[in-house]
């Protein structure tokens, strides 16, 4: 792969190159990783990847424009260990961040795995950060000294292809960051979502009524986590077509609007009020991170039941495209048999049986 920036994809011709941290230093810090490493298994290839080696190239402009967000994402991040309240600048700073750790975690994979599925990025973290609708769940559990840390859920072969969803356990806090077009928006109104796929695999997004008996397709977060998020699209579709309130310009993104951020109950249904501390959740933490798991690979089971659902008639034309969708149902059945892995994890930690549907 060329080497560009991170954030804004543009060459160093000309340009003073920095090393950008996706596990920013703070985090390093705050979870003693400095000799820790993580198994990354990708393409039947496995290798140890030292965490706080998870870089990027970025070029100076870019470096000193994202370093202001780490300092807000420290500051919010340090609300949520504590059980402080949460401010809406808050929430909107780990929103961001949580944008950034995903798309940069995902570029960094790209190069690292060789890029075996031959994947050229058509975005990069700036383009991404506050792009589409987004949404964090955060369970924290009571703290030991022996929770000391940091685990990646989600960051396979179905990242790569969609890198829409990350779970992150950062010592004691769990962190679930999803974000794709219109994932909120569509449980707050009876609309679903189109994925129409063009002849070169390019997907837009379009937003659709739903006919008079069509069963919606929902997204159940488990656990009761905490969670909050945030509506971002074009004008036309928060403000025309769905209605929304509280509606202000993207600060990120001149062509589109964005709500404010909203605590959620776990259909991703508004909670009423603003946002309140997080609390420990005290519970069984091996079998309720099972769940947080589980709800990483529920995204992506939902994300590729909307894509299959949706209007593929150019994608068939490709002389590759039944095996663009070949792949789209083998990732869809990995996450199933993920998903029963951790049901299994749940049983032996609980001895109770999760649905499986």
């Amino acid at each position: 792969m060329a080497r560009l920036c991170c954030f804004c994809g543009k060459s160093f011709t000309g340009q003073k190159r920095n090393r950008e941290h996706m596990i920013s230093d703070w985090l390093v810090r705050e979870a003693d990783l400095k000799k820790r490493t993580m198994s990354v298994h990708i393409g039947g290839h496995t290798f140890q990847a030292a965490m706080k080696r998870i870089v990027g190239d970025s070029c100076e402009t870019c470096n000193s424009a994202f370093s202001a967000l780490e300092g807000q994402a420290q500051t919010a991040f340090s609300k949520v260990r504590k059980g402080d309240l949460l401010l809406e600048q808050d929430a909107e700073a780990l929103l961001d961040w949580l944008d950034k750790v995903r798309v940069g975690t995902w570029l960094w994979l790209l190069g690292v795995s060789k890029n075996h599925i031959r994947i050229t990025p058509k975005f990069h973290i700036d383009a991404r950060v506050g792009r589409k609708d987004r949404i964090v769940m955060v369970a924290r559990y009571p703290a030991r000294p022996e929770m000391k840390g940091l685990a990646f859920w989600g960051v396979g072969e179905q990242f790569l292809f969609q890198p829409s969803a990350i779970g992150l356990l950062i010592n004691n806090i769990a962190l679930v960051s999803v974000s794709t077009d219109f994932i909120l928006a569509q449980h707050l109104r009876k609309v679903r979502l189109i994925w129409d796929v063009n002849d070169k695999a390019q997907q837009t997004a379009n937003l659709k009524p739903l006919s008079d008996g069509e069963s919606p397709i929902r997204l159940k977060i488990l656990g009761a986590p905490y969670i909050f998020g945030q509506c971002i699209g074009p004008p036309q579709a928060l403000i025309d077509e769905l209605g929304l309130e509280g509606v202000s310009p993207s600060p990120h993104h001149p062509d589109l609007v964005q709500t404010k951020v909203m605590a959620l109950n776990s259909d991703l249904t508004p909670k009423s009020g603003s946002l309140d501390p997080v609390r420990d959740t005290f519970v069984n933490m091996d079998a309720h991170l099972a769940l947080m798991e589980m709800n990483v690979s529920l995204t992506f089971e939902f994300i590729f039941r909307e894509l299959l659902n949706s209007n593929l008639s150019e994608i068939r034309k490709l002389p590759e495209g039944q095996g663009h969708i070949e792949q789209f149902n083998s990732f869809l059945a990995e996450q199933r048999a993920y998903m029963n892995v951790l049901r299994e994890r749940y049983f032996q930690h609980t001895g109770l049986r999760l649905p499986t549907d």
